[in-house]
C-alpha cells in the first residue's frame, strides 16, 4: 500500500509515464505487475484500468501522460482494496456497506475501493442478500428477536430494504415469528418478568404489539 501511495506523490511531479513506470509485466487472471523505475512494484487488475489505456498498454505504447499515471496508481490502490476486502470476506460474510467502512479505516478512499467492491459483487464474492441470510442465522442462535428489530439491524448494516425483506421472509418461513416470540417470552418469564414488564421486553425485541398481546393471552389461558 505504501509503495502505491508513494508513487502517487511521484506522479504529480511528472507528465511522462517513463519517469515513473519501468515495465508492465503480464500476470495471470487479468492482473498485471507495474514496475517502477525507482521503488517497489505494484499490481493492477484489468477491470480497474480504463479501456483506452489497456489498448495502449497492449500495443506497448510508451509516452502515456501524467493522467495515465494517476489512473494506473488508482488501479493499484483498487487492487489493494480488493485484496483487503477478500481478507475480510474469507473470515465472514460482510455487506458492501460494512466493507466500505472497514476499507475507509484502512485509509482507502471511495474512488479506490468502489471499483474493487463492484468487481467482487460481479464475481459473487460479495453479496448483500447472502450476508443478510447468514447474519440472520447467526443472530438467531443466541437472540430471539422480531421482524421489526431485525429489519432495523439489517438496515444499519447497509442492507437495502427489498433485500432485507426477502431475507426476513425466508428466515421466518423456516421458524414463524410467533414461535420466536414465544421463545423470547418464555425466557423473559424465567427472568421473572410479568405483565407490563413482559410486554415491554417483547416490544423492545421488535415483535409487533398485536403478536405480543396474542402470545401473552395464550400463555395466561394455559392452566
Amino acid at each position: 500500500m505504501d509503495s502505491v501511495a508513494h508513487a502517487a506523490d511521484s506522479s504529480s511531479a511528472s507528465a511522462d509515464i517513463s519517469a515513473v513506470i519501468d515495465t508492465i509485466e503480464w500476470a495471470s487472471s487479468g492482473v498485471h505487475k507495474v514496475c517502477l523505475k525507482e521503488g517497489p512494484s505494484f499490481f493492477v487488475r484489468e477491470q480497474y484500468v480504463p479501456e483506452a489505456m489497456l489498448i495502449a498498454l497492449r500495443s506497448s505504447r510508451t509516452g502515456l501522460n501524467g493522467q495515465d499515471v494517476a489512473c494506473l496508481l488508482l488501479a493499484g490502490r483498487a487492487y489493494l482494496a480488493e485484496r483487503a476486502a477478500m481478507d475480510y470476506l474469507s473470515r465472514a460474510e460482510h455487506s458492501r456497506y460494512q466493507l466500505g467502512i472497514k476499507l475507509s479505516k484502512k485509509e482507502f478512499t471511495r474512488p479506490e475501493y468502489d471499483p474493487a467492491l463492484d468487481y467482487l459483487e460481479a464475481r459473487g464474492f460479495l453479496d448483500d442478500a447472502r450476508f443478510a441470510e447468514s447474519w440472520l442465522r447467526c443472530r438467531s442462535i443466541h437472540r430471539k428477536e422480531g421482524r421489526i428489530m431485525l429489519m432495523r439491524l439489517l438496515r444499519e448494516r447497509g442492507v437495502g430494504r427489498h433485500i432485507a425483506d426477502a431475507a426476513l421472509d425466508a428466515f421466518f418461513s423456516v421458524c414463524a415469528e410467533e414461535a420466536v416470540c414465544v421463545q423470547a417470552m418464555q425466557k423473559a418469564i424465567r427472568q421473572g418478568k410479568t405483565g407490563k414488564r413482559l410486554a415491554d421486553s417483547l416490544l423492545r425485541k421488535g415483535f409487533p404489539a398485536r403478536l405480543v398481546l396474542d402470545c401473552i393471552k395464550k400463555t395466561e389461558k394455559i392452566p
